[in-house]
């Protein structure tokens, strides 16, 4: 939505019979004082010398922060209603509960993220990632998982971190605190709080390197598209990872993770051991632990070095690689992918499990359109397919060397109840 600037929403307006005469001016309350004063030092300050030179602020200030101080100044109402809808659109579509206020997860384990509320403009932009990500599956999708609630917040941290975690629970649950959670961590760490050695930009990077990563690998954790890979991320931990319950058993979900441990297991674990000494790490009090996140480049048969950590990892960050705009190596047409012939089986392997749990409509003319940057014409090809589907008889359908009658009949009595059919 286009906001309105300062003048427009604070310069004069046609008197009418209700309003005070110039001559008599009213005393403007403290909160438009301070509004109206606040946006007068930034206007005349150009945005200029205390922000061009905004590094050398004490207070760690960067150029990003004092942007977003003077749009969330003018425009809260804005964004505020902004954050509103998104949140409704969310929830009316998914049935998924969006949290943005301070909030502490059950999972002890999330102190370590050390959680906090995002500010305005960057709920806004979190929230319209998650609303276009989200359009990468069909609806049913998303509902038929069972996922209730989604935190999206900022970490307090000294480490530029974009990342998340899924918090498991009871996926039949009518309380909230027993349900499953998964959280987004959504910070370029540019606040006040965090230091001046570990502040990113938005969209650049200093030429120096921290804990040994290159640039590009800082670069990659800082900016926005990372935080959508992050989504996918999160979901296929909850896709395929949580627990089943009585009325939602995952027995798919339960083949897929046997077949991968039978297909790739020992594969895994030979290389989590070859690569043991880049990984490992010595904590301040002394424990020894393993990073596979700081190795650098891509190992072969794997989407990067984070995936090495276990075989949950493995799916998880192959997914979030297949599913981002202009993915590199993922595609049946990319020469990269082509030369490793383990990640073409694991890719191949997740590819028919998203499927079948599609109904058929996360097909190979998909993959090609998510590859290519699409994702505006992902209704229109669930549209589309979803239609050929119910009205292809099994022996004329291209799914039938794929999957069996039965399973086809499925697809074809589920697309019939779904939006889009």
């Amino acid at each position: 939505m286009k906001f309105k600037s300062f003048f427009e929403k604070n310069g004069p307006k046609p008197q009418n019979q209700n309003e005070v005469a110039p001559d008599q001016p009213q005393k403007p309350s403290r909160r438009n004082f301070l509004k109206q004063a606040g946006a007068v030092a930034i206007l005349s300050s150009g945005l200029g010398k205390g922000m061009i030179e905004a590094e050398k602020i004490s207070e760690g200030k960067t150029l990003d922060d004092y942007k977003r101080d003077f749009t969330e100044l003018i425009n809260e109402t804005e964004l505020r209603e902004t954050v509103l809808e998104l949140k409704d659109k969310i929830l009316t579509r998914y049935n998924i509960q969006v949290i943005l206020d301070f909030y502490t997860p059950k999972d002890n384990s999330a102190q370590f993220y050390n959680l906090s509320e995002l500010r305005l403009t960057k709920q806004v932009e979190a929230l319209e990632a998650i609303v276009e990500e989200l359009r990468k599956y069909p609806d049913f999708m998303i509902t038929q998982y069972g996922l209730k609630n989604l935190v999206v917040a900022a970490q307090s941290t000294s480490e530029p971190r974009v990342g998340g975690y899924l918090n498991h629970g009871h996926i039949d649950s009518h309380h909230r605190e027993s349900q499953s959670e998964v959280t987004l961590v959504y910070d370029w760490n540019s606040e006040q709080h965090v230091s001046k050695e570990f502040r990113l930009e938005e969209n650049s990077i200093s030429k120096d390197t921290l804990s040994g990563e290159t640039a590009e690998e800082i670069r990659r954790r800082g900016q926005k598209n990372y935080f959508r890979q992050t989504i996918h991320h999160e979901l296929t931990h909850f896709m395929i990872d949580e627990d089943g319950s009585e009325t939602a058993p995952r027995q798919e979900e339960f083949l897929l993770t046997e077949n991968w441990q039978n297909s790739f297991g020992s594969f895994n674990e030979e290389n989590r051991k070859l690569y043991e000494d880049e990984a490992l790490i010595t904590t301040p009090d002394g424990q020894i632990k393993y990073d596979y996140g700081k190795i650098l480049g891509r190992p072969i048969g794997f989407a990067r070095g984070y995936s090495l950590k276990n075989n949950q990892e493995d799916r998880a960050t192959i997914m979030e690689e297949m599913l981002k705009a202009y993915g590199y190596g993922f595609s049946n047409d990319s020469n990269e992918s082509n030369k490793d012939d383990i990640l073409m089986e694991k890719i191949k392997m997740l590819k028919d499990y998203y499927l079948r749990a599609s109904s058929g409509l996360m097909n190979e003319e998909y993959w090609r359109g998510v590859t290519q940057g699409g994702s505006p014409n992902m209704e229109y090809h669930f549209l589309l397919w979803s239609e050929r589907i119910i009205n292809t008889p099994y022996a004329d359908s291209i799914y039938k060397d794929l999957v069996d009658e039965e399973t086809y009949q499925g697809w074809q009595n589920r697309l019939k109840h779904t939006p889009y059919a």
